[in-house]
């Protein structure tokens, strides 16, 4: 059996006036009029299950999109093998950062879900709500800062055309070495 848990968050937002009836009681009795007030909801879903086979990964499910189209379908992150790609992921940046560094092993993404590998000294009942609420703010901020994409290139001044083109497509190209390099490593790994 699958031990699974649900959680739901809405967070309110005053993002302008929205009239909305309001239930006022005085003295003499209730009466129903209308008040300004700012309201918007915003709600992510988010399941965890831990598969018998191996209770050291829990897969997290969100309602959302988690990984950027043009990572693939699937994207594993070792710890200790992909330190120059941390940077790039920032929820698995902070997913390293739990318990000192030394709680999460690894984290494997696909387009809504991510697996979280945790290390043999530390237990999902004090790290998974951890990984909830960072995936929590990644949502809420939704900052440059929290974006997958890479940053784009930005020529300098006295750059022409040519260098900047150059430049561009040096960037493509480590993106897709990047990705094969994912690949294989994902035909390697041992679940």
């Amino acid at each position: 059996d699958e031990v699974q848990s649900q959680f739901r968050t809405r967070t309110m937002f005053k993002v302008g006036p929205i009239r909305v009836a309001a239930l006022l009681a005085s003295n003499r009795g209730a009466s129903l009029r209308k008040a300004p007030t700012a309201m918007c909801v915003r709600s992510l879903y988010v399941t965890s299950e831990s598969p018998k086979a191996n209770p050291r990964m829990m897969k997290f499910t969100v309602d959302q999109e988690l990984l950027h189209p043009d990572y693939g379908l699937d994207w594993y992150i070792d710890k200790e093998a992909d330190e120059e790609m941390i940077p790039m992921f920032p929820i698995a940046r902070d997913c390293f950062a739990i318990g000192g560094g030394n709680a999460v092993l690894g984290v494997f993404f696909r387009r809504q879900s991510m697996s979280v590998t945790l290390s043999e000294d530390f237990s999902w009942e004090h790290v998974e709500p951890t990984v909830r609420k960072i995936l929590m703010d990644y949502y809420a901020q939704k900052n440059p800062e929290f974006e997958l994409d890479p940053p784009p290139y930005v020529p300098e001044a006295d750059e022409d055309e040519e260098t900047t083109a150059e430049n561009i497509h040096s960037n493509v190209k480590h993106i897709e070495l990047m990705r094969r390099e994912n690949e294989e490593k994902l035909k390697r790994k041992k679940w």
